[in-house]
């Protein structure tokens, strides 16, 4: 039933999932269950998954992001600076 609902949401998404994942490119090669196996198996951060859960960004892209948001506003303001080196 997973697999039906990838396949359905993307195809490509999960081709590529499968590619990168498990070296298999062409899904339908491998038997139904072994593929819905692999398709179950995908991290969450794989793209298929990704898309039906509707998200965009991972949580470790948008940790990143708000990492380097910070650094950059303490290398823009100098009294977040001296802040900054009191709380480390």
């Amino acid at each position: 039933m997973i697999l039906v609902c990838m396949l359905n949401t993307d195809e490509e998404a999960l081709v590529c999932d499968f590619a990168e994942t498990y070296r298999i490119y062409n899904y339908k090669e491998i038997p139904c269950k072994m593929a819905a196996i692999y398709a179950k198996g995908l991290k969450e951060n794989a793209r298929i998954k990704m898309k039906l859960a509707g998200v965009k960004v991972t949580l470790e892209d948008m940790h990143l992001s708000l990492r380097r948001q910070r650094q950059m506003c303490i290398r823009d303001r100098p009294f977040l600076r001296q802040s900054a080196k009191v709380q480390n």
